[in-house]
Order: C-alpha cells, then sequence, then structure tokens
C-alpha cells in the first residue's frame, strides 16, 4: 500500500514519468489504475518516438497482455502491436 501511496504521490507532483525504469515500477505497483496510466504513458511515448522498450519492460507488458483485467490486458496488447 506504501508503495501505490508513493507512485500516485510522483504521478501527481510530476505527472507520468517517460523513464522506462520508472515506468516498469509502475508497473509493479499492483494497482488497476496506476498500471493502465503506465502502459498508457508507454503507449504515448512509443507514438512519440521518445522510448524504446528494454528487454525488462517488454517482458512486463508481454505478462500483462495476458491479465484478467481488459483495461490492463488492452492497453498492453496495443503496446506490442505497435512496437
Amino acid at each position: 500500500p506504501e508503495f501505490a501511496a508513493a507512485c500516485r504521490a510522483y504521478r501527481d507532483a510530476v505527472g507520468w514519468p517517460a523513464d522506462s525504469e520508472l515506468l516498469g515500477l509502475f508497473l509493479d505497483s499492483g494497482e488497476r489504475d496506476l498500471v493502465v496510466g503506465a502502459l498508457e504513458a508507454i503507449l504515448a511515448n512509443l507514438e512519440a518516438g521518445s522510448l524504446e522498450l528494454p528487454k525488462g519492460l517488454l517482458g512486463q507488458i508481454q505478462s500483462l497482455a495476458g491479465d484478467f483485467d481488459s483495461a490492463i490486458a488492452d492497453v498492453a496488447e496495443e503496446i506490442l502491436e505497435r512496437r
């Protein structure tokens, strides 16, 4: 719970991170809104050409594409299609 709160505080103070390592941490938060938001930030950065997917982050996204929550899986699948 403290980790998710720290992620929310970061997001509220500076917005979604652009750094792949920080985005990966948000994906690990276990909180639907943070995971979906981080995935959407990844997608936006990919479309802008400002983010490359390192192997570890790509693995996280591939795993999330199989998530039971369709809001998470749909964005993860879209990222995998566009990379």
